[in-house]
């Protein structure tokens, strides 16, 4: 296995950006890289555009890290789901009431409901999380699309870019995952932020390459 490379696909954005500047090179068309759902990118033929090498499509989503955000809250659901039985026992010891062990069985159910429920819940709300965000970087400005079925979409153009902040905080560092933030020409606050993306200083470097050729 080359360095680099995962079983889905690159490690590093700038590990795919040398393959796809190879498969341009080699074949005359164009690729683009995007990032698929275990948060490797690829490289995929890009049918829509024309088949210039300096043209750039990249699509991305906030990383699959973005759970260890919710360790802690996917975690003790998981322990109250697993270990009802014993937490029903403790219950019953603490309000020292034997008539409550004709309704043990009750007991354990609401327990291990509660937990499978609050686990659903945060799962869900990380899955929307990674899911419902979209980011384009392409030959005329970078895009966001946020929404599962309906979509809202802010674009702005390389010439509206103002200067871009990367924010990374320690774990950000350790993970080599980031922020990005634009604010448009004309106003003083961020329009439009990729949350959590990986490799952003890669993905950054990209976007000032895009937005000086302008």
């Amino acid at each position: 296995m080359t360095h680099g490379i995962s079983d889905h696909g690159y490690k590093s954005f700038s590990d795919a950006e040398i393959e796809r500047d190879r498969l341009i090179k080699e074949t005359g068309l164009n690729y683009k890289i995007s990032q698929n759902e275990s948060g490797a990118f690829i490289c995929k033929r890009n049918s829509e555009a024309k088949n210039t090498a300096n043209i750039e499509t990249i699509t991305l989503h906030p990383t699959n890290k973005l759970v260890l955000d919710y360790l802690i809250q996917l975690s003790l659901p998981l322990i109250i789901f697993i270990q009802s039985e014993e937490i029903t026992v403790k219950i019953i010891q603490i309000v020292s009431n034997r008539g409550l062990l004709e309704f043990i069985t009750k007991i354990n159910s609401s327990i291990e409901f509660v937990g499978a429920l609050a686990f659903s819940m945060f799962f869900i709300r990380y899955l929307y999380r990674v899911l419902s965000r979209t980011y384009t970087i392409d030959n005329e400005g970078i895009k966001i699309a946020e929404g599962i079925i309906a979509k809202n979409i802010k674009v702005i153009c390389y010439k509206d870019i103002q200067t871009p902040t990367l924010k990374r905080s320690l774990s950000d560092r350790i993970l080599n995952t980031g922020t990005l933030e634009f604010s448009a020409a004309g106003t003083s606050s961020v329009d439009m932020y990729f949350e959590k993306i990986d490799s952003p200083q890669n993905v950054l470097d990209l976007i000032l390459a895009n937005a000086s050729s302008k």
